[in-house]
């Protein structure tokens, strides 16, 4: 349900998502933090530049 749009989050930068174990892991259903929501944001502005 997911894929596409943490795929293009992932593509552009803008969340790597958290090293595990088993690579690299995406929480969809994890709350969101304003200083992470923040970083996301910021990340997303520098890549349009």
């Amino acid at each position: 349900m997911f894929y596409k749009p943490i795929a293009w989050l992932a593509g552009k930068g803008v969340s790597g998502g958290w090293n595990t174990s088993r690579g690299k892991e995406f929480r969809p259903y994890g709350p969101v933090l304003r200083d992470q929501m923040a970083a996301f944001m910021y990340r997303l502005a520098a890549s349009a530049l």
